[in-house]
């Protein structure tokens, strides 16, 4: 190879790196030029297994209740804002004002489809009670929240069945649960004497469902809400009284369905396995020793290849990944009560599947970790959050066939 003084060797290194970050072309160079190789190796030395935790299933675009096959969902917790949406914005005290009179108040929240499913009626609960917020969305699931303990500090709001909502010919809105609110109930969502006031509802079906009916979640932006219908009197400068006739919205600040996973399968157990309502997640560990890269190395593309059994029926299905902080052990199938494996956010990585194949692009850990910005402790697989959460990916492990895992790196070095 071609020798290059220092100082030129580093204005090259920065070239390169500006180059492969703003685009993946090719880097174009003369066929007389020796003083860079551009090259590409296949790392198959990639080991991976799946472990288990109480499915979390905040921060989803769909609220559940019901069945599905193996899966149950008994409950879903909403906890609405104390301030009103848009401008401006008041907090629910406010409507206790002496020039206020509100007329009703309604709960409601839509379905996530255009049809009914079931005829079974819902029931609303509220806590009176008080006390800190009953949940939290990324770390409460069926281990550490009880439906018994639950409603048992709950109070009946009403029951109501889903109704469809009706504008016109050419609108089509989902249907709905709508609850009316007692003056008791917005009297305790007034009030500001509870320190921790947690406004949170508690939502079930009456009968047993043989369906897994979906609801529209926050995290769409038409989640669940309060909407207040009031009067407000005002006195003008000449003495006349006006009324002001108007509503307000309290959306969801955070809502979540309780769901139940069903059994572990062999091949959840034995192959790399992801899927958030059974609370799948997997590690994955790449063999990088015996590979050599010269110093002054840019990675131009890393792309990391795994194969589905379930071929095209798991496309579109979504994994996000982050590398681990810590050192551990891949050799066998483990359950627990929370995570584990912590990550470093500073990398994330992202793919979809397609044709039953995974294809996720992890060259800025690769480079980070030949620049010993971080060390090569693995990779953490989640679901993403829009997938179906009843989903369940399985990936072929390091079993050298045709299905094998592997990492294909084009690179380029002084």
């Amino acid at each position: 190879m071609k020798y290059i003084p220092v100082k030129t060797h580093v204005l090259w290194l920065v070239l390169v790196a500006l180059s492969v970050s703003c685009n993946e072309e090719p880097i174009p160079y003369g066929s007389s030029d020796t003083s860079i190789n551009i090259d590409t190796l296949t790392v198959s030395s990639i080991y991976g297994r799946s472990y288990q935790i109480p499915p979390q299933m905040g921060n989803s675009t769909k609220l559940y209740l019901g069945r599905k096959g193996e899966y149950e969902s008994p409950l879903t917790l909403i906890e609405i804002y104390s301030r009103s949406s848009g401008i401006p914005s008041n907090m629910f005290s406010s409507f206790l004002d002496s020039t206020i009179t509100i007329d009703s108040a309604v709960f409601s929240i839509s379905l996530a489809q255009d049809s009914i499913p079931t005829t079974s009626t819902f029931s609303l609960f509220y806590f009176p009670t008080g006390g800190d917020s009953l949940f939290h969305e990324t770390q409460s699931n069926y281990r550490n929240l009880s439906e018994s303990e639950l409603l048992a500090d709950a109070q009946l709001i009403g029951q109501e069945p889903l109704v469809e909502v009706f504008v016109d010919s050419t609108t089509i809105i989902p249907p709905k649960l709508t609850y009316r609110l007692s003056r008791e109930v917005i009297d305790y969502l007034a009030d500001t004497s509870e320190v921790n006031d947690n406004r949170t509802f508690l939502l079930k079906a009456d009968d047993v469902l043989d369906v897994m009916i979906p609801f529209v979640s926050r995290e769409t932006g038409n989640g669940p809400g309060i909407t207040l219908y009031y009067r407000r009197f005002l006195v003008n400068s000449e003495g006349d009284t006006l009324t002001d006739t108007s509503r307000v919205t309290f959306l969801a600040r955070k809502d979540m369905s309780l769901i139940i996973p069903g059994e572990l399968t062999d091949r959840d157990t034995t192959l790399i396995s992801i899927g958030r309502a059974k609370g799948l997640n997997a590690i994955i560990q790449i063999d990088l020793d015996p590979l050599t890269l010269p110093e002054l190395t840019v990675i131009k593309s890393a792309e990391l290849v795994f194969n589905s059994s379930e071929d095209s029926l798991a496309d579109n299905f979504g994994i996000i990944a982050y590398p681990l902080v810590d050192t551990v052990d891949v050799t066998a199938f483990r359950i627990y009560e929370t995570d584990p494996y912590a990550v470093d956010p500073a990398y994330p990585m992202s793919a979809v599947l397609s044709g039953g194949r995974l294809k996720i692009q992890i060259r800025s850990f690769l480079q980070a970790i030949h620049f010993d910005r971080i060390s090569n402790l693995g990779i953490k697989f989640i679901p993403n959050s829009t997938n179906d959460p009843f989903q369940v990916v399985h990936f072929q492990t390091n079993e050298q066939d045709s299905l094998t895992p592997y990492l294909k790196i084009q690179y380029v070095a002084p």
